[in-house]
């Protein structure tokens, strides 16, 4: 009968057993013979490990975060900018060459045109227990997600208003990893719009 390997290999219970380490050296380094020293110095490494381990997940945390606060900031500037240029655009006797010189010599906003109108994923990025989408909003109400384990065969998920999409669904199989795929699509005035955007994969951990 094959043994069970005592050294956890996922990141979430290799955490909690080395912070057992931790625990269980301070209290029993006597009994081995060790020194205070040579505890310390057991103890210091097993901390470094676990110190490294929170620093990358509060990044990703972060990570996330950041990109949520991008997607809401560009998006009210964006309503807040086109206010601003229709206004100052009919400022009496303005010099032609002004908008001109800011770029400002455009269509207020197109028509959008669902043969081509598709979402653009950019970023996929993973973290314990969840996928992170990144996602452009452009003047839609939000994406449609749909989800597949392979690829082909694809189950509605959420309607998400602001990037990133999160998922955080479970894994079929407790601390096995699995490839997941993604689709989005734009809804607009409450319907769907567009095309699919193009397919994104990524890997779903729960450490």
């Amino acid at each position: 009968m094959p043994k069970t390997d005592f050294y956890p290999q996922n990141l979430a219970p290799l955490l909690k057993w080395l912070q057992l380490q931790v625990t269980q050296w301070e209290a029993n380094y006597l009994k081995f013979g060790y020194t205070k020293d040579d505890k310390d110095d057991v103890v210091k490494r097993v901390q470094a490990v676990i110190d490294r381990i929170n620093q990358v997940a509060a990044l990703q945390a972060n990570q996330a975060q950041q990109v949520q606060d991008r997607e809401t900031l560009t998006t009210e500037f964006e309503a807040y900018y086109r206010e601003l240029i229709q206004r100052v655009r009919r400022t009496p006797k303005l010099d032609a060459g002004v908008p001109a010189a800011f770029e400002w010599d455009g269509k207020e906003q197109s028509k959008e045109d669902a043969d081509t109108a598709q979402p653009r994923v950019s970023g996929v990025h993973t973290a314990p227990s969840e996928v992170i989408i990144d996602w452009v909003r452009g003047r839609f109400d939000g994406v449609d997600v749909e989800l597949s384990y392979d690829g082909s065969t694809w189950t509605k998920g959420d309607f998400d208003t602001r990037s990133p999409f999160e998922d955080r669904r479970p894994l079929r199989t407790p601390g096995q990893p699995e490839t997941r795929y993604y689709r989005l699509r734009y809804r607009l005035k409450d319907q769907p719009f567009g095309q699919y955007s193009k397919v994104a994969q990524a890997v779903a951990r729960d450490n």
